[in-house]
């Protein structure tokens, strides 16, 4: 069980870093929005996004939002970019980290979020990126050990629980975090 969660939660980690190195996702995001070569891009982007993610399933849903408000997506949810997401990437400068949807009245949503940089100049901020994880798919691979009684936490930097499958026990839940 631990080797299927790991790979599934460093699914949306090693997406990432293949996306930090595609040469067509950063030439788009550093070129000029009224280029026409940006728009070529733009459709080469959007074609290694919907081709990508959708053939993983721990997947559903990738976003990059350039830092001159360029979108590209895919996937079978159209995912945003609140002001808190942008504020929260910017303070952890680079690094990943997990989220649930802002204003979503369903938590049943993980999310991978980190700022993007030029990896050949990281003082270059290029945009953010985003990676809807399919949690039915995290179910399907913890549901056989809750039965045995274990329980299943994802928390963020804050030590929020975003994720949670099995009968809580707030006394352990409570070690991990204090």
């Amino acid at each position: 069980v631990q080797a299927s969660a790991n790979r599934f939660l460093g699914t949306a980690y090693d997406f990432s870093m293949y996306l930090n190195q595609d040469k067509n996702i950063l030439a788009y995001f550093s070129a000029s929005k009224s280029n026409a070569e940006a728009m070529m891009l733009q459709y080469t982007v959007q074609d290694t996004l919907a081709t990508l993610p959708l053939s993983n399933t721990f997947i559903k849903s990738v976003a990059i939002l350039g830092t001159g408000g360029q979108y590209v997506g895919s996937g079978t949810d159209r995912l945003t970019f609140s002001k808190e997401d942008i504020q929260l990437a910017q303070a952890h400068q680079g690094a990943y980290f997990w989220s649930t949807p802002a204003g979503k009245d369903h938590p049943y949503e993980l999310q991978f979020f980190r700022l993007r940089r030029q990896p050949s100049n990281l003082a270059n901020d290029y945009g953010y990126l985003k990676i809807g994880l399919n949690l039915e798919e995290l179910d399907r691979i913890l549901r056989p050990s809750i039965d045995d009684g274990y329980s299943y936490y994802i928390l963020n930097d804050r030590n929020q629980v975003i994720y949670s499958i099995g009968e809580p026990d707030e006394s352990k839940l409570a070690d991990t975090t204090a």
